[in-house]
């Protein structure tokens, strides 16, 4: 009985892959960027596709910056798809709330004509004002790093930190980076192989820059 039911199961399967191709029509409420199975529509606010016995199942993804991507299977495989599909695209906080510029991961350098003493306090005092926790720091090489600042939002999770190490000695001059990294809230956020490099800053760490600038370089 069970062998004639799954014979029966693939039979109706394989009429219905085989019927007439379903067109479906995707529609979102603004223009963005649209791929199938991973390869680029172009920028558009409306697609349409057939599902066809060759090409049962496509993967729509869309892109936009500012935005939460979005990424929906249809399939005539199990169930029967929609003719029409609309998606309003949601905003995206992590990117509404970061800025784009040439710190995020890049080594950047300072030079200052403060004492050293002078400078030192400086660095720690913004480092704390901005990233709350000093995980390491060594006045005797020059050293110092922020723990990890971590911020959720709807869709990422952001992870920075700050390092500072100290390059030469006449001229005083320090490096200063901050490490930006990125990761989707459904992966760990405590599983360093989760994040990837971002080349984003926060807002309220990216005003640092300018004010180190302006601290270190007065006398």
């Amino acid at each position: 009985m069970t062998k004639k039911i799954l014979t029966f199961a693939f039979i109706v399967l394989l009429l219905n892959l085989s019927s007439n191709a379903q067109n479906v029509v995707v529609t979102t409420d603004q223009a963005a960027e649209f791929f199938f199975n991973g390869q680029s529509q172009g920028n558009r606010s409306e697609v349409s596709f057939k599902l066809n016995k060759k090409r049962p199942t496509i993967v729509v993804s869309i892109k936009k910056n500012g935005f939460v991507p979005v990424e929906r299977k249809y399939s005539r495989i199990y169930g029967k798809p929609p003719k029409s599909d609309h998606i309003k695209l949601e905003q995206d906080e992590a990117y509404n709330n970061s800025v784009e510029g040439d710190f995020a991961n890049k080594n950047i350098n300072i030079t200052t004509e403060m004492s050293y003493d002078d400078a030192w306090k400086y660095l720690a005092i913004i480092c704390r004002t901005h990233f709350e926790v000093l995980e390491k720091s060594d006045k005797e090489t020059g050293f110092m790093q922020s723990a990890w600042y971590l911020k959720k939002f709807n869709y990422y999770t952001v992870r920075q930190r700050f390092t500072v190490a100290q390059m030469t000695i006449t001229p005083l001059s320090f490096n200063i980076k901050i490490q930006s990294e990125i990761t989707a809230n459904k992966k760990n956020d405590k599983d360093s192989e989760n994040y990837e490099k971002w080349d984003r800053v926060l807002k309220e760490q990216a005003e640092m820059f300018s004010e180190l600038q302006l601290r270190l370089r007065k006398k």
